[in-house]
């Protein structure tokens, strides 16, 4: 197993206040660029240049896929 932990993701901009939807989206997005920039790393390949997104594909944002698949 292959284990690569990045520096900390600067996220001042956001700390000691209630934060909006926007910016958590913004912070959110923020934090999985440089995990895909890891992956990157430990796969030796690039990402796609889409990340993939769960609504598109008809599921759920959150939640436990499987179990809201079997519920449907």
């Amino acid at each position: 197993m292959n284990v690569l932990v990045g520096d900390e993701i600067n996220l001042d901009k956001y700390r000691g206040r209630e934060v909006s939807g926007p910016e958590l989206a913004e912070a959110t997005a923020l934090i999985m660029r440089e995990i895909t920039k890891l992956v990157e790393q430990l796969r030796g390949e690039k990402a796609p240049a889409e990340l993939y997104d769960p609504v598109l594909h008809g599921q759920a944002v959150t939640g436990n896929f499987t179990k809201q698949k079997k519920e449907s």
